[in-house]
């Protein structure tokens, strides 16, 4: 699978806001031909990071 089309599976997986938002910036930067895996994991981070406790949510 492409790098592009697998950033934009993933980033659906995502719940809310989040998914609009990291879809809205993934399919920008597709037709900007930037670097999407980057664009993808930098949201991913900061959005993971913004949150308080992500062991305590999953368990």
């Amino acid at each position: 699978m492409e790098p592009e089309k697998y950033a934009v599976v993933l980033v659906r997986q995502w719940q809310g806001d989040t998914v609009e938002y990291l879809t809205a910036e993934i399919e920008k930067a597709l037709a900007e031909g930037d670097d999407v895996q980057a664009l993808y994991l930098d949201s991913v981070l900061q959005h993971v990071e913004s949150m308080p406790d992500i062991e305590a949510k999953s368990a």
